[in-house]
C-alpha cells in the first residue's frame, strides 16, 4: 500500500509540472502526456480505493470520504 502511494506522488508531482508548462506557454507542454497522466491519476486513486476496501471493509472507505454518511429514516 505504501508504494501505491508513493507511486500517487510521483504521479500528482509530474502532472503539477506539466499543469505548469502547459500554463506557462513552454515548448515541452504535451497535451497527451497531460491527459495520460490525468487519466493514470484517476486509475491509481480508484485502484487505491478499492484496494483499501478489500482490507479494512466499508468502514475505512467512509473515512476516505471525509467521513460524511448521510443516514435516512425508512420515512424519507
Amino acid at each position: 500500500m505504501e508504494g501505491r502511494k508513493k507511486l500517487l506522488a510521483i504521479i500528482e508531482r509530474e502532472l503539477r509540472k506539466e499543469r505548469r508548462r502547459g500554463i506557462a506557454g513552454h515548448a515541452a507542454y504535451d497535451l497527451v502526456r497531460h491527459a495520460k497522466l490525468v487519466r493514470l491519476l484517476k486509475e491509481e486513486r480508484q485502484s487505491l480505493t478499492a484496494f483499501e476496501l478489500s482490507l479494512f471493509g466499508r468502514h475505512r472507505s467512509a473515512g476516505l470520504a471525509g467521513g460524511r454518511v448521510k443516514i435516512c429514516s425508512p420515512s424519507q
